[in-house]
């Protein structure tokens, strides 16, 4: 940048391979003011992009760069009239027509505004592309280990023998009923198959699914649990993680002791705008089993990630509630 101004800025082709006083005031000018310019150009690039919610589409990096260029006018009008006014007053032979030299100054001080702008342009978009390869990676990680707690709970041993034990005691009192419990335990595994490899699903597709899981739950506990849904705005609007809903009931029935005599109450709502709601009465087991919580942490990492919010845990001495922020559907 020294040498350009010293091309521009020097009267007569000589003095471009002499050292002068052209030349210490070229250099004194370079580094004041390139800096300054520099400082003001990187803070208004950072400044826009950090207003921006899409900054890798095309049209949001062009109007960054708009704006900024605009920002930078004048503070590159300002150091040009110091610089032909004041400055170049007590170096008479460094003046030449006040007007041409202030054109002159602006444009070629102008021109470096711009590539500062590129350079820090390029700089943001490529910080923010291995940013969101590291995010994607790990979105991964936690969905691959989300499915696998979620087929875990679901395809174990435990959760097998209830399931044909339940199956085989309908089969010989309510045919009917079995075959009922075959589609819906077939349609949970479906959505299971489906999904994998998503981490975002249609709120109306998550919970249908959770209509299946809950019927499967209340043939095998009858009476023993009891799961209202209360949504009243609009499904379709939104999206949650994968199996994020039926993470919650699971952990709250995992949790909690229930009976026919004393079941267990689970509201899912979404009264706080923006939010689903699982909430039930905490109900402690006689005999309380040590736990990592590994599957609200990978939820709560998902949707870190994924939706940008924090998953809401909210407890006191009777009752436990999450609450699962969503995302608006861009469809």
């Amino acid at each position: 940048m020294f040498l350009f101004f010293k091309v521009t800025m020097t009267p007569t082709p000589e003095e471009m391979f002499t050292w002068g006083l052209h030349s210490t005031v070229s250099m004194i000018y370079t580094v004041s003011v390139v800096l300054l310019l520099w400082e003001v150009v990187a803070f208004s690039v950072r400044y826009f992009a950090s207003k921006s919610f899409a900054f890798n589409q095309h049209r949001e990096i062009k109007g960054i760069f708009v704006k900024s260029a605009l920002v930078t006018i004048p503070f590159i009008l300002t150091f040009s009239a110091i610089f032909t006014f004041v400055i170049s007053d007590y170096f008479p032979k460094l003046c030449c027509d006040s007007g041409i030299r202030f054109v002159g100054d602006s444009a070629s001080g102008y021109v470096i505004g711009l590539l500062v702008i590129y350079f820090e342009l390029t700089g943001i978009s490529t910080r923010r592309a291995i940013q969101s390869a590291r995010e994607k990676e790990i979105i991964q990680k936690e969905l691959f280990e989300a499915r696998y707690e979620g087929l875990k709970n679901q395809v174990n041993p435990h959760f097998l023998f209830n399931s044909f034990s339940t199956l085989t005691s309908l089969v010989e009192t309510d045919s009917k009923a079995a075959v009922g419990f075959i589609d819906k335990l077939s349609d949970l595994y479906r959505y299971i198959l489906e999904h994998d490899g998503q981490n975002l699903v249609s709120l109306k597709c998550e919970l249908n699914f959770l209509d299946d899981y809950i019927y499967l739950l209340q043939i095998r506990h009858q009476k023993g649990i009891s799961i209202v849904k209360r949504i009243n705005r609009p499904i379709t609007n939104y999206k949650v993680p994968s199996l994020s809903i039926q993470t919650l009931v699971e952990n709250a029935i995992k949790h909690n002791s229930f009976s026919e005599e004393d079941p267990l109450e689970i509201l899912i709502s979404d009264e706080d705008e923006g939010f689903i709601s699982v909430k039930n009465l905490k109900k402690s087991k006689p005999v309380v089993k040590h736990t990592t919580k590994i599957g609200l942490k990978n939820l709560a990492n998902r949707i870190r990630l994924s939706v940008k919010k924090e998953l809401k845990i909210l407890e006191n001495e009777s009752t436990f509630e999450v609450k699962l922020p969503l995302s608006i559907s861009s469809v």
